[in-house]
């Protein structure tokens, strides 16, 4: 059966739907919904991106630390990120729109267009930690994402991003996440007890967020040599 994430446009005045593979669909709702996307999420009451930063301030507390917003959006992950002093962030979006208000308000060192899984989107950066909320979902980025994450962070990096916790609707999101896993590419860390990401919206489910670190030596953890 085919799944749709549902993306609110008040320019449209309905809520359409995405299939998974119709990105660009998706990003045209995103851009509709760029204007009052702030607004909503402060009615909605949004959640997660106030807690990844607090997971980030206890893994990653070095403020030069080099950060990935994967699905930047309007800037709401980058705006509690410059609350607690990380200065070198860079967002991604695939919406033009949405990067557009995130970068106007000054919180990024680059901006990039394009979508999370998108080939070679991340190939070249390495970041210390990259954190990703709410796209890991159905309809918008898919879960070889994850394997995307890995790579784009230097090794003993760290990740953060959020499920749904509902285990059917995130079922090949956490298959993913267990691969890579049992592959030895990252180990974690931290998940979250479920919550409520948005307190306004009533069929909102619940998340958990996951911490993960990845897998490797970093050469300035190597022990000096003697």
């Amino acid at each position: 059966m085919e799944r749709f994430t549902p993306v609110y446009s008040k320019q449209a005045g309905q809520t359409e739907r995405c299939h998974p593979a119709d990105k660009t669909m998706l990003a045209a709702g995103y851009d509709a919904w760029a204007p009052h996307y702030d607004a909503d999420m402060r009615r909605y009451g949004y959640r997660v991106p106030a807690l990844m930063v607090a997971q980030l301030r206890c893994h990653v507390p070095d403020r030069r630390a080099f950060v990935l917003d994967a699905g930047a959006g309007s800037g709401l992950v980058a705006q509690a990120l410059k609350a607690f002093g990380y200065q070198n962030v860079v967002g991604l979006d695939p919406s033009m729109a949405m990067l557009r208000r995130a970068c106007t308000k000054g919180l990024y060192r680059l901006c990039l267009k394009t979508a999370l899984g998108a080939p070679a989107a991340l190939a070249d950066h390495r970041f210390d930690a990259i954190l990703a909320a709410g796209v890991l979902k159905a309809g918008h980025a898919p879960p070889a994402a994850l394997g995307a994450l890995v790579r784009a962070v230097r090794p003993k990096g760290i990740i953060i991003f959020n499920l749904q916790a509902d285990k059917v609707a995130a079922e090949e999101y956490n298959r993913m996440r267990r691969r890579l896993e049992t592959g030895h590419q990252w180990r974690p860390l931290i998940a979250t007890l479920p919550f409520d990401p948005l307190p306004g919206v009533a069929a909102e489910q619940k998340n958990v967020i996951y911490v993960y670190q990845t897998a490797g030596t970093a050469t300035g953890d190597m022990p000096p040599q003697p």
